[in-house]
């Protein structure tokens, strides 16, 4: 069962986390774009929908958070927070079965995606320069160029990158 859910604003981005009384916890992220107001609206309008409820139940949930809000809009804050919400059911999911979220959701359609990049003016970098950039903005720089040379081995090798330390 659903036992809480919290938001957290990181870098000027919204991140829901949602509890289990099995000790799961699935974490899922919102539109980037009014983070407060969307995190107060999950945690204190949607939040309520959905405590006490099963998170494997994810569509029925989906579905009674945008039904139940529907006369809000169907745009704006509403379907940015329901998201950060599913997306946060299905990890919860995704832990519970063992099972990668592709396999959940129907199936691999392809081995690769191509890259977007949109992290301004990154058009020209590879990915792990874009995230050499990225983490130049808040770590040292010893420790950005060694997380840009981590991300570059994980596109190569297709491994999960795992930090074990924070700063």
């Amino acid at each position: 069962k659903i036992t809480g859910i919290a938001a957290y604003l990181f870098r000027g981005k919204c991140f829901i986390t949602i509890d289990t009384d099995d000790g799961v916890t699935g974490l899922g992220e919102c539109s980037p774009m009014h983070s407060e107001t969307i995190g107060r609206f999950a945690v204190d309008v949607l939040g309520p929908k959905i405590m006490g409820e099963d998170p494997l139940q994810v569509d029925v949930l989906w579905h009674r958070m945008m039904l139940e809000s529907y006369k809000l809009g169907p745009q704006g804050i509403v379907p940015e927070a329901v998201a950060g919400i599913d997306i946060a059911l299905w990890d919860i999911l995704g832990k519970v079965c063992g099972q990668p979220l592709w396999r959940l959701l129907g199936g691999k359609h392809r081995d690769e995606i191509p890259m977007y990049s949109s992290i301004g003016g990154g058009a020209t970098m590879t990915p792990a320069e874009m995230a050499g950039r990225h983490f130049a903005s808040f770590l040292s720089p010893q420790l950005a160029e060694s997380r840009s040379r981590q991300i570059g081995q994980v596109l190569a090798t297709g491994k999960p990158l795992q930090f074990e330390d924070e700063r």
